[in-house]
């Protein structure tokens, strides 16, 4: 009985302190010079709002899907899915022309959006010269949770830059979208 207690105990203030930090406000990026980059801006190829990752191939949009890119920064403020209205607001966006002249555009899959965490830096995780206004918040993936339990897919968290399984209904959060240049 104290063991399951406990473990409930835990469970609370796992999620108690998930939820308070996401509801904090947005803290300065910090990034250890000593530290190589992971995404170092090189990597990069920057054609206005999208970035040509050259190691993976693959271009992303800098900006949050529902920001703008604009005089060289992403202005508003990102939008937040469920997981399944993330796809269906990816789906509009191609139907309706798509973006930087592409209409292929989708949701990454947690390999594709680790492949931008910028390991050296916290508050966000990422380079901010490539993808600017970063929320520190949790991003889906297009990646399902392959488990004992349906209905849950992967997000990556861009205040550490790690991952975890989310409820897809539950939960909204942020996208940032992905093309195969290749």
């Amino acid at each position: 009985m104290a063991r399951q207690t406990l473990s409930a105990s835990i469970l609370l203030a796992v999620a108690a302190g998930l939820s308070i930090g996401s509801a904090q406000a947005q803290q300065t990026q910090v990034c250890q010079p000593m530290v190589p980059a992971t995404t170092p801006t090189a990597d990069f190829t920057l054609e206005g709002g999208t970035a040509l990752h050259q190691r993976t191939g693959l271009m992303w949009m800098r900006c949050s899907l529902g920001q703008q890119w604009s005089g060289g920064r992403c202005i508003g403020e990102a939008s937040s899915y469920s997981w399944t209205g993330a796809s269906s607001a990816v789906d509009q966006l191609n139907q309706q022309g798509g973006y930087a002249g592409y209409s292929d555009w989708r949701l990454p899959t947690r390999g594709e959006l680790h492949s931008i965490v910028e390991r050296r830096c916290l508050n966000p995780s990422i380079n901010e010269q490539v993808f600017p206004a970063t929320r520190q918040h949790w991003y889906w993936t297009g990646s399902e949770f392959e488990g004992d339990r349906r209905g849950y897919a992967w997000a990556v968290i861009f205040t550490r830059g790690y991952d975890s399984w989310s409820s897809e209904q539950l939960f909204q959060y942020p996208i940032r979208l992905v093309r195969d240049a290749r």
